[in-house]
């Protein structure tokens, strides 16, 4: 209970529309859209990967459902695991956005991955309310 209410109390838009749940077996997991198209209590593993070496440097397990705000945290976790910051990073479109560019960019790593069609939320949220003539 006192983390749906955490949940509920952290929402700053539409907090009187959102209702927050939580799992009753494991409270910090959060309800995630899965593969089959439901939602179930949910972790996000990131993981560190380098691919010379073929290793995995780190995972973290989040509870944010979207990757586009863990890029910064990975390269923070990089630094503090091997002590210095890779030359390159790949990453998926997820990761793609300006805050990761800029992280990368202030942490002097070159920085690879592809934009989403609508990366704006505004964009995103205005592709979803109409169909897509031109495609």
């Amino acid at each position: 209970m006192r983390e749906v209410e955490r949940l509920q109390q952290s929402k700053k838009v539409d907090r009187n529309k959102y209702v927050a749940r939580a799992s009753a077996t494991d409270p910090e997991a959060h309800v995630m859209r899965n593969g089959e198209g439901g939602t179930a209590p949910s972790y996000n593993v990131q993981l560190l990967t380098d691919t010379t070496h073929g290793l995995i440097v780190n995972v973290e397990a989040t509870t944010d459902a979207i990757d586009y705000r863990q890029l910064e945290s990975a390269l923070k976790r990089c630094q503090a695991t091997l002590g210095c910051l890779p030359k390159q990073i790949v990453a998926d479109g997820d990761y793609t956005n300006h805050a990761s560019v800029k992280a990368a960019e202030s942490s002097g790593v070159d920085f690879y991955g592809s934009w989403q069609h609508s990366w704006k939320p505004v964009e995103t949220r205005r592709a979803r309310s109409r169909p897509c003539l031109h495609e």
